[in-house]
C-alpha cells in the first residue's frame, strides 16, 4: 500500500488543499489530462512488461524448469493483478468522461478515487513484477511444483500428481546437466515431500473408491502404482547423474530413495521391498561404472532404512521377512561387486553392514519376532559365503596386489 498512500498524499497536497473541496473550471482540463495520461501509461507499460518477461520465462522452461508457463498461467495473484492493471486505464477514461459529463457529481471525489486507484495500480504493478521474478528462480519454481502437487493430492487428482512428480524429476535431471547439486537436492526433497504427502493422504477414508478408479485405469492399486511411478523417476535421475559420472549427485539420489523407502514402509511394510531392490540394483550399476563411493553410501542408507523400520514402526504383528531379505540381498550384491572390482579389499570391510544388521536382530527386543530366525538365517548364509571366500584366499599363494588389481 506504499504507493497508494503516496498518491493520496500528492492528491491532498496539490489538489484538495489548493482548490478546497471543489475543482475549479480552470484546473479541470489539467486534471483530466493527468488522469488520461496515467491510464494511457498503464495501457502501454503493462503489455511491455509482460512481453519482456515472456522471453526469460520461455528460456527458463527450456533450460532448467519445465512447466513454468503453465504454472504462471494458473497463478491466481498474477491473474487478478493483470486483470486489475488491464481495467485501470478504462477506469481512468471513464473518470475523465465523468468529469465533463456529470456536473452533479463531486469532481474532487472522482479525482480522489483516481488517485487511490492509481496508487493501488502502482502497488499491484510492483507486486506483479516481484512475483514474476520469482518464476525465474528455479528454487521458487520447485516450491511452486511441490505446492501444486500437494493441492492435486488434496483434491484426489492422481494424474495431476504424477504430472507434477514428472516436473520435479525433470528439474532434477536438468540440475544434473548444470552440475547444480543444490537445485538437485531441492528437487529431490520436493519429490520426497510430495510422495510422503501422498502416502499420508492414503490413510484417509475417502481413498477406497479412488483406489478402484486407479486400479481400473492402470492395472495396479493407487499406492503401488504411485510407488512404482516415483521410484521409476528416481531411477531416471540416478541414471542421468551416473552417465555424467557425478558421484555426489548419485549419492544424493540414493539417500532420497532411502527416505522414500522408509516413508512407504510406514504405510505398508510390504511396500519397502520394491524400492530396496531398486536401490541395490542402482548401486551395483554405479559400481560397474566405477562410482565406488556410491556403494559406501548405499550400504549406510540400507542399514539406516533397516534401523528406521525397526524403531519407527510397530513391528509386533508385521511380516519382516520380505523387506529385510531384500535389504540383505542388496548388501550382499554390493559386497560381491566391491570384491569383484578389488580383490585386495578386506572381507571384514565388505561384511561390516551385514554384521551390524545381524547384531540388531540379535538384540532381545527383536530376537523374539517370528520372522527373526529366517532373517538371521539369510544373513548367516551370506556371512558364511564370505567366510569361506576368506579361507580360500588365505589358502592361496600370496599374489602381489598389483596383479590382483590388474585382474580385477
Amino acid at each position: 500500500m506504499f504507493f497508494s498512500l503516496i498518491s493520496l498524499a500528492i492528491f491532498l497536497w496539490f489538489v484538495l488543499i489548493p482548490h478546497g473541496i471543489t475543482l475549479s473550471a480552470e484546473a479541470q482540463p489539467h486534471v483530466s489530462l493527468m488522469i488520461a495520461a496515467g491510464g494511457t501509461a498503464f495501457l502501454l507499460i503493462v503489455p511491455i512488461i509482460n512481453a519482456l518477461f515472456l522471453g526469460p520465462f520461455q528460456r527458463a522452461e527450456q533450460n532448467l524448469t519445465p512447466r513454468v508457463m503453465e504454472t504462471i498461467s494458473q497463478d491466481l495473484p498474477l491473474i487478478w493483478g493483470n486483470i486489475f492493471l488491464f481495467a485501470f486505464p478504462f477506469l481512468c477514461y471513464l473518470l475523465v468522461a465523468a468529469l465533463f459529463l456529470f456536473d452533479n457529481v463531486s469532481k474532487v471525489l472522482l479525482v480522489a478515487v483516481w488517485a487511490l486507484a492509481f496508487g493501488i495500480s502502482l502497488d499491484i504493478l510492483r507486486g506483479v513484477i516481484k512475483r514474476s521474478m520469482k518464476f525465474l528462480n528455479p528454487f521458487k519454481i520447485v516450491e511452486r511444483f511441490v505446492h501444486a502437487a500437494k493441492e492435486s493430492i488434496k483434491n484426489n487428482k492422481d494424474s495431476e500428481t504424477w504430472q507434477w512428480m514428472d516436473a520435479l524429476a525433470d528439474v532434477a535431471m536438468k540440475a544434473i546437466e548444470k552440475h547444480s547439486s543444490t537445485l538437485l537436492s531441492d528437487a529431490l526433497n520436493g519429490l520426497s515431500q510430495v510422495f510422503r504427502t501422498f502416502l499420508d493422504s492414503c490413510k484417509s477414508i475417502t481413498h477406497p473408491s479412488q483406489d478402484q478408479g486407479v486400479e481400473a485405469a492402470t492395472g495396479r492399486d493407487e499406492v503401488s502404482y504411485t510407488l512404482y511411478y516415483v521410484v521409476n523417476r528416481m531411477e531416471m535421475i540416478f541414471s542421468k547423474a551416473m552417465s555424467k559420472q557425478l558421484e555426489p549427485l548419485c549419492s544424493q539420489t540414493i539417500a532420497t530413495l532411502g527416505k522414500m523407502t522408509v516413508s512407504a514402509a510406514k504405510l505398508d511394510l510390504s511396500l519397502a521391498t520394491f524400492p530396496t531392490q531398486i536401490l541395490g540394483k542402482l548401486t551395483v550399476r554405479a559400481q560397474e561404472n566405477n562410482l565406488d563411493d556410491v556403494a559406501v553410501k548405499s550400504s549406510g542408507v540400507l542399514l539406516e532404512v533397516a534401523k528406521s523400520i525397526l524403531t519407527q514402526i510397530d513391528i509386533t504383528y508385521m511380516e519382516l521377512k520380505d523387506p529385510f531379505v531384500a535389504i540383505v540381498c542388496a548388501l550382499e550384491n554390493i559386497a560381491k561387486m566391491s570384491f569383484k572390482k578389488d580383490k585386495t579389499i578386506s572381507i571384514r570391510i565388505l561384511i561390516e553392514p551385514l554384521k551390524a544388521l545381524q547384531a540388531i536382530f540379535q538384540e532381545e527386543k527383536y530376537a523374539s519376532h517370528p520372522d527373526t530366525p529366517a532373517i538371521l538365517s539369510e544373513i548367516n548364509r551370506v556371512l558364511q559365503e564370505f567366510a569361506t571366500l576368506e579361507e580360500v584366499l588365505r589358502a592361496l599363494p600370496t599374489i602381489p596386489k598389483e596383479e590382483l588389481k590388474a585382474q580385477s
